[in-house]
């Protein structure tokens, strides 16, 4: 992670594992913008989003953290 900056991480979706549950057909929201240095999930997938249209997301465990989380220049705090 980037030190001193404020950014955030953020775990990973596991796009496979999430698109499989058949409860998830037509609530997944993916992003419309290319992933720009690794301000996006990986997957494509926008959690956030999709959580708030009752989808169930499946969040990736490789045992291995650099390949679980992404880092965000946005802060994940909020008021």
């Amino acid at each position: 992670m980037t030190n001193a900056l404020g950014h955030s991480l953020y775990r990973n979706v596991d796009k496979a594992a999430t698109e499989a549950l058949p409860e998830n057909d037509g609530k997944i929201c993916y992003y419309l913008l290319p992933e720009v240095d690794g301000t996006i999930d990986p997957s494509g997938i926008d959690a956030e989003a999709s959580i708030a249209k009752g989808a169930h997301i499946i969040y990736q465990d490789t045992n291995n953290s650099t390949n679980d989380f992404h880092e965000r220049q946005k802060c994940a705090l909020r008021n």
